[in-house]
Order: structure tokens, then C-alpha cells, then sequence
């Protein structure tokens, strides 16, 4: 049987998103000059005059789980915004969703959003998953654009921007109440 490279690609993909969901914690700073494993998502610095709005730092359009299309810009530079990529079948990804659950709680109400985004996983899967699991927020499902573009192959993922769109954490493993806490205060004081 003959493969396409799209289907290669897929596979290794997988593979390494389902290899690297080892539940190690790495804690990174968005700003390039404090990681040396993931770059900030904007290649180039622009700069803007104070005057005009600024664009938000990631664009990415997904589905949610009904097939519904949406634009991360809907959230990303309009409000406070979380982006968590995760998977139903990641043990560290659902280790630390209690913790989400509870700041979700705590922060929604002062404006935050969180768009779980759930990578190599169905919509039924994550239908059925995220409200036995008190995941109330929006639900997309991950594509490999998303991962390139958030310069990953692993979850859980999690990357924080302000108001603004701008990246202001980033946390790659199983996080803790107190790790997220701290990168939730940033979005909500900027």
C-alpha cells in the first residue's frame, strides 16, 4: 500500500504528540530570549503606534465539536484568553484539568476565556469528555496547522495572552493551580 506524505506526516505527528504527553513540567516565557525550547509565535517584532490597536500575536481558525468554524480572533485580542492544547487521551493532559476547572471558576468571571483545543481527538470524544469533566468552555478540535503554528508536538500546552493578543506565558506539561494561577494574575493585570 502506498502512502501520500501527508499521511506519513500525520503518523509522525501522532506518534510524537502521543510520545512527548509525558507529564513533565516545563515552564517557558513567551519572550524568545528566555526559552531555548519554544520561540515566541510572532516572528518578527512590528512596531505599532500607540494609537493603533495591535494585533493579536496567533491566528488560527478550528472547528468546535458541532463542525462550526471559528477564528481564534473571535477571543484573541478582544478578551483575556487561554489557550489550552490537550487531548482526551493525554493521563497528564487530565491531570491537570481539575486545577483548569477550578481557576476557569475564578477567572471567568473577571473576563477570561479558555479555548481548549484538543489535538489528535474527535469531536464526539471531546463532546462527551469535556462536560463529565466540568470543561465548560469552548471546545475546538486541533489541527496540524495549530500545532505548527503553536511550534509544538506535545500536550498539554498552555499559552496566555492578554487583552491586547499578546503572549504573555506560555507553560508546556502538567501544570499545577499555583503554576497556572500566576499566568492567569498576568492576563487579567495587563
Amino acid at each position: 500500500m502506498r502512502r501520500t506524505a501527508f499521511e506519513i506526516l500525520s503518523f509522525v505527528l501522532i506518534l510524537g504528540l502521543a510520545s512527548a504527553c509525558s507529564g513533565k513540567k516545563k515552564e517557558a516565557n513567551a519572550s524568545a530570549s528566555q526559552t531555548g525550547e519554544m520561540a515566541n509565535t510572532t516572528a518578527t517584532a512590528q512596531t505599532t503606534p500607540t494609537n493603533a490597536p495591535s494585533k493579536p500575536d496567533i491566528t488560527f481558525e478550528a472547528v468546535d465539536t458541532k463542525g462550526v468554524s471559528h477564528s481564534s480572533s473571535e477571543w484573541i485580542g478582544k478578551e483575556p484568553t487561554v489557550v489550552n492544547l490537550w487531548g482526551t487521551w493525554c493521563p497528564p493532559c487530565r491531570r491537570e484539568i481539575p486545577d483548569l476547572v477550578k481557576l476557569y471558576a475564578e477567572y471567568h468571571p473577571k473576563g477570561v476565556q479558555i479555548l481548549g483545543v484538543a489535538m489528535n481527538d474527535t469531536p464526539d470524544r471531546v463532546e462527551k469528555f469535556a462536560p463529565s469533566n466540568d470543561m465548560n468552555w469552548v471546545m475546538l478540535i486541533g489541527t496540524l496547522d495549530i500545532a505548527r503554528q503553536f511550534q509544538t508536538s506535545s500536550v498539554p500546552l498552555t499559552v496566555f495572552y492578554d487583552k491586547s493578543g499578546k503572549e504573555v506565558a506560555r507553560l508546556s506539561g502538567t501544570q499545577t493551580y499555583d503554576s497556572f494561577k500566576d499566568a492567569f494574575e498576568k492576563i487579567v493585570s495587563n
